[in-house]
């Protein structure tokens, strides 16, 4: 019998890995009708309900313009007669010079055009139009008028009434369908187009039909297909849709710095209607008939630009190369689908280097760049990060050759950290490791030779590598510090590895972050090819002038921003730090930081490496494996340490610690019980805080550590703008930061609804970190797509993921009726009794008002398996053993959920037959006792 079960098993886990390699390929089912309707009907009933609120309607009146439609400075208002409407548009600049003409999209008129407008009239004729159905254009009665060739033929004839040809094209949004069909039928009016946020209309089919993803992302192309309701939902509570959507790439309103942007907008559309807008989309769902040009190819020179992070288009619209004779495409990290508005310095820069963009463009790099360095900011003051005094004070030491500058904080007696930094940093980038270390040792940050505030000897000479040791051991001896911990990275950590192989006795410990050892960088060097090409900047900064003119061209743009880049791309750095950055480079240059290359000639020539003793001091490797600049195997440094540690971090890049400090977000928890017992780690789920484990916390503080956290972006933990910091991924590594910062292990992870998510992930992830873990009505990602692939019933059980997907409205659903929806409508029992006494639901709605719930919703935005479940990453099998508690009337998750043995390799299933989605709430005795059972099991 046992065999049988053991061969039925591992047959079942065969299947499911043939399943799983199956569903891995691309995902190329339509989208069928039913699909649709339910996504359409659902957004309808949301807005019906909205609708028929007392006050919803309530709509500010406006009779005149706000002062910035009637701005001089933007330019001239003008009317055109054309075929069929009379077009509005306003113009700037020299009538002489070439034509740039700016098409807007939606909810947008012109004025989505002023930074352009004002940048570009110096240097053509710039025209921007209110399209067909906006502003002050006309607005033709029928869904038949509103087609895309309709508005390309609008395009053609305004561009000929001008007596215009070699026009450059500007489109964004809706404005770029009309410029892709204006490039393709069109062509010999043009010289270049630039597209911005708005995907080749062959791009966007196949997205279609690949997948879901870009489906859901358009959700309200659908709803605004339907007749009347979309224009009482646009205009409601006084037009709050641009409050909404008008967003940057953080989250934060586009026009804080000055309403009366908005009010532009509010005006204009309140004037105008939505109508005539709408009736694009219509036309598009409707399939109303339309002239297609004969070929989509675009023989035009194309820029694309396009905002990451942008909430209805996905990036992978954007490299639309097989349909782009020549194209150049510029991706802009943080922002949001309002590109030109929320970032129109990036946008303008990229622009104006395209246009200008000719057969010297070799040339260009020769003289356009150093003119764009003369034209940096000049920085006379650094900001006040530079200056925080909680970061510890400053002082000089003199050695034989050079005056080194260096921060301390801390207690003096106590033993030393010695932190160096890499190439292009200064003491600076330690500034998260100096605040954590300096409670317990006395910290040292030092200005490495030629950076900062240490002197910069003119000759290559002081540079070498013996040269830099033997400045640190006067450093170390001046100071009378001997046994220290020696913290580099980057070129940092590669003088630490030759100090601590030269002067061991003046080392107690060793932590390399991303450093290459010269040893080990030559090994990899000869037997790898893969490093050779990582290694091309080594090569561009061995060459005299250019490489200096390089890093300081664009504002330090290269020496900065393009370098300053995490494990997946995004910018490091907060505007601040980056003004501090910049402000210490522009004041010292950066010849020095050169001179470490030069000096240096083993990373192009490795033979020429330098002979080093065994590092007999023990050591610390800790890895970023997503490194632009060296290969993970450099980490492996056994051969040349005696005593060697490694900690690989999957998802950081090569500033690792700028990228994983031990917390970037302050997180709050209440604790309870004797320190020095093991851990348990409870987090809640959706729309919960700490509290609702407080049967919990009673029980196990008397036998255990009990910590119950408020989650990212719940109760008092920081709540993160950007929604990718919602990802799942994410905040399993900002648990696993969080054991590290209180210096936890072997914990008993305890979850709950999206709180149980993570805890299958850390279990999965971290079992390095976990005894065991336990997980209540909460779904593992993996038997989640088992069970959406396998039937509906848990679809529409999920109808709320969809919902939460939608901008706006879920916001406002849970907030309604003195947030009904969000406490007294959900916190029910498996027979719909309310669970929460009064005063338990005062302090859930005191909680939810003061902090919102756009956070909480972000995990559903953030994580798409909920709606796509072919998207779920891989994960290891749970090698920990797992207790899996199930209400089995819970109305948001099917039973069979549990049952994740596949996927688990000791796993325990309890079910509760009564109980619902809330089960440590609704039955807690029961809950406990089933938790001590399995925590008391051998």
């Amino acid at each position: 019998m046992g065999g049988d079960l053991i061969q039925m098993k591992s047959t079942q886990k065969i299947q499911n890995m043939a399943k799983e390699t199956k569903e891995d390929n691309v995902f190329t089912k339509k989208v069928s009708p039913v699909e649709k309707l339910v996504v359409t009907v659902s957004l309808y009933l949301i807005f019906s309900m909205i609708k028929n609120r007392g006050n919803y309607f309530r709509i500010k009146r406006r009779d005149a313009p706000p002062k910035c439609l009637t701005d001089p400075t933007l330019g001239t208002h003008h009317f055109i007669q054309l075929k069929d409407i009379k077009m509005h548009y306003v113009s700037k600049g020299d009538e002489k010079k070439p034509l740039m003409l700016f098409i807007h999209g939606f909810p947008e008129f012109w004025y989505s055009w002023r930074h352009q407008i004002r940048e570009f009239a110096k240097d053509y004729h710039v025209i921007a139009v209110d399209n067909r159905g906006y502003g002050d254009t006309d607005k033709p009665r029928g869904i038949h008028n509103y087609t895309v060739s309709a508005i390309v033929e609008d395009t053609r004839q305004l561009v000929e009434a001008l007596g215009k040809r070699d026009v450059v094209l500007v489109a964004h949004d809706w404005g770029g369908a009309i410029g892709w069909g204006f490039a393709a039928k069109h062509p010999e009016l043009l010289r270049k187009l630039v597209i911005i946020n708005s995907p080749h209309p062959l791009m966007f089919a196949e997205s279609q039909k690949k997948g879901w993803k870009q489906f859901f992302y358009s959700w309200y192309m659908l709803f605004f297909s339907l007749p009347l309701l979309p224009e009482f939902a646009l205009r409601s509570n006084d037009y709050f849709i641009f409050d909404h959507s008008f967003r940057n790439g953080d989250g934060r309103p586009l026009f804080a710095d000055d309403p009366q942007h908005m009010e532009a907008y509010k005006y204009t559309f309140h004037k105008n209607g939505f109508t005539g807008p709408l009736n694009w989309y219509r036309a598009l769902i409707h399939r109303v008939p339309q002239q297609q040009p004969k070929s989509f190819q675009i023989k035009v020179p194309t820029l694309i630009i396009w905002g990451k992070k942008d909430n209805y288009l996905t990036t992978e619209l954007a490299p639309a190369h097989a349909y782009v004779d020549d194209l150049t495409v510029n991706y802009i990290d943080n922002c949001s689908h309002w590109t030109q508005m929320d970032q129109p310095t990036l946008v303008n820069q990229y622009m104006r280097q395209f246009v200008s963009k000719n057969c010297l463009h070799l040339l260009s790099i020769i003289i356009i760049n150093p003119l764009l360095f003369m034209f940096g900011k000049h920085r006379e003051a650094p900001p006040d990060c530079f200056l925080d005094s909680s970061l510890g004070t400053h002082h000089f030491i003199q050695l034989n050759d050079l005056r080194m500058h260096y921060v301390s904080n801390g207690e003096q007696n106590s033993q030393t950290l010695l932190f160096i930094h890499g190439f292009l940093e200064f003491w600076y980038s330690w500034r998260h490791q100096i605040r954590d270390f300096a409670k317990d040792y006395h910290v040292m940050a030092v200005d490495c030779p030629g950076y900062g505030d240490t002197d910069k000897p003119p000759g290559v000479e002081h540079y070498t590598h013996d040269a830099l040791v033997d400045q640190l051991r006067q450093l170390l001896v001046e100071l009378n510090k001997s046994r220290v911990i020696l913290v580099g990275h980057d070129w940092g950590g590669t003088i630490a590895w030759l100090l601590a192989a030269k002067h061991p006795e003046l080392i107690d410990r060793l932590v390399i972050i991303n450093g290459p050892l010269p040893l080990m960088y030559r090994d990899v060097r000869f037997q790898s090819w893969r490093q050779f090409f990582k290694s091309w900047q080594i090569f561009q900064l061995n060459i005299p002038v250019l490489s200096e003119y390089g890093l300081k061209c664009c504002d330090y743009y290269g020496a900065t921003n393009a370098l300053f880049r995490s494990g997946s791309g995004r910018q490091l750095l907060s505007a601040e730090d980056m003004e501090a950055y910049k402000y210490t480079i522009q004041r010292n240059g950066v010849k020095a930081p050169l001179n470490w290359y030069m000096a240096n000639p083993a990373f192009l020539y490795p033979l020429q490496t330098p002979k080093m003793d065994q590092i007999k001091v023990p050591a610390l490797h800790i890895w970023g494996k997503k490194d632009r600049f060296l290969v993970s195997r450099m980490a492996e440094v056994y051969a040349y340490v005696n005593y060697l540690t490694i900690k690989y971090i999957e998802t950081a890049g090569h500033w690792v610690q700028l990228e994983e400090p031990v917390l970037d977000i302050q997180m709050h928890y209440v604790s309870n019980g004797e320190q020095n017992s093991q851990t348990m780690l409870f987090i809640h789920g959706f729309p919960e805080f700490w509290y609702s484990w407080r049967h919990q916390i009673r029980e196990f503080a008397k036998d255990y550590h009990v910590i119950a956290v408020d989650c990212p972006g719940y109760g008092d933990t920081d709540k993160p703008a950007s929604v990718e910091r919602y990802a799942a991924d994410t905040l399993v590594n900002n648990f696993r930061q969080l054991l590290s910062a209180l210096n936890k292990s072997h914990v008993i992870v305890v979850g709950h609804d999206w709180g149980g998510i993570i805890g299958w992930l850390i279990a999965a992830k971290h079992p390095d970190l976990i005894h065991r873990v336990i997980i209540m009505n909460a779904p593992l990602p993996l038997m989640y797509r088992d069970v959406r692939l396998e039937g509906w019933r848990q679809l529409f059980l999920s109808y709320y993921a969809f919902v939460f997907n939608i901008p706006v409205v879920p916001e406002f659903g849970l907030k309604l009726c003195d947030y009904y929806g969000a406490t007294d409508q959900l916190f029910r029992s498996g027979s719909g009794r309310q669970l929460l006494s009064m005063e338990d639901m005062e302090a859930y709605k005191y909680t939810i008002q003061r902090n919102g719930v756009l956070a909480p919703i972000k995990y559903y935005r953030a994580n798409p398996f909920l709606l796509y479940p072919r998207q779920t990453s891989h994960m290891d099998n749970i090698i920990v053993p797992a207790l899996c508690i199930w209400g089995k009337k819970d109305t948001f998750l099917v039973p069979k959920l549990a049952e994740v043995y596949t996927y688990v390799n000791d796993l325990t299933v309890k079910y509760i037959e009564t109980a619902g989605h809330w089960v440590a709430l609704e039955e807690p005795e029961l809950v406990n006792q089933f938790v001590r059972q399995f925590l008391t099991k051998e």
